[in-house]
């Protein structure tokens, strides 16, 4: 899972943030427990998003 995190934020950084929300995507649902990492997808899947409409 560390290296799905790494790779979306690579994605995000290189303003790819359509490849990062589906990157952040398959992570949260790994992390199907709701635990750190679900957190972490979630909110970057949110920056990408706002990104992508503003």
């Amino acid at each position: 899972m560390e290296n799905l995190r790494s790779l979306g934020v690579a994605q995000y950084s290189a303003g790819d943030y359509y490849g990062a929300i589906k990157t952040f995507n398959k992570l949260a649902r790994m992390d199907k427990e709701g635990g750190e990492f679900n957190s972490y997808a979630e909110n970057f899947i949110d920056r990408a998003n706002w990104e992508l409409n503003n």
